[in-house]
């Protein structure tokens, strides 16, 4: 598989087909049983980790909740790599992260502890976190957990603006099928015992392929401009 610039990829799976763990190769966070993984043609194991802090940046699925700060301390973490000093923070990485802030729809939240947050507010601020980090590939597990519909809609036009505004790269992993369908040019969805298809989105999403993929009947419904997927 090549993720190439300027691509948004899906990944889809059911419970404990490997979707955390494939990201987390992805990210150097885990080495894979086989194979390998290069970035730039690189292998991943000749970054430093700050260089790769500065290359590839991942929403994980655990929340913040447990870590003592601030939304806005949180938020500044992102732009740790970025750091000049190790004991102040630039005014240019403070005013990215003012932007960010009032983007994501969190400014009147910054000065609120972690552990105060709704589920939704707290994925915000891990989404919040990625973009200040603004990496060249953005990993993302479960994106929209606990988001309300305005807002995933929102998150969409954010990413791929980002994406598209730096040919950067978005590999995101997700249980919703029509969340993919709506935002991912390419998909890997896996199957059982490790096998996979991948390929252009609207190619794998098939009726056969995810009731297949997710041993469930799962129907289709197009009106001729869009479709959703079902499961019964």
């Amino acid at each position: 598989m090549t993720i190439k610039q300027g691509e948004c990829w899906g990944l889809l799976g059911r419970n404990g087909a490997g979707k955390t763990s494939l990201l987390k190769c992805l990210a150097g966070i885990i080495k894979p049983r086989e194979g390998s993984i290069s970035l730039d043609s690189v292998p991943m194991g000749n970054y430093d980790r700050n260089h790769l802090a500065l290359r590839i940046g991942m929403l994980f699925q655990e929340n913040l909740s447990g870590l003592p700060a601030t939304v806005f301390e949180t938020v500044l973490l992102g732009r740790y790599p970025y750091r000049g000093s190790l004991l102040k923070d630039s005014l240019e990485d403070i005013q990215i992260v003012e932007d960010i802030l009032e983007e994501i729809e969190l400014s009147t939240l910054k000065d609120r502890e972690l552990g105060t947050l709704s589920g939704g507010e707290l994925q915000k601020v891990g989404i919040a976190l990625l973009l200040a980090q603004d990496p060249d590939v953005f990993l993302l597990d479960e994106p929209s957990n606990h988001l309300d519909i305005a807002f995933k809609a929102r998150l969409k036009t954010i990413l791929k603006g980002r994406v598209a505004g730096k040919s950067a790269s978005l590999f995101l992993a997700t249980h919703d099928i029509n969340y993919v369908n709506e935002f991912c040019d390419k998909l890997v969805l896996l199957l059982e015992n490790g096998d996979f298809i991948l390929g252009n989105t609207q190619d794998i999403l098939t009726e056969e392929n995810l009731s297949t993929a997710f041993n469930s009947k799962i129907s289709k419904f197009s009106n001729g401009h869009s479709a959703i997927f079902f499961p019964h």
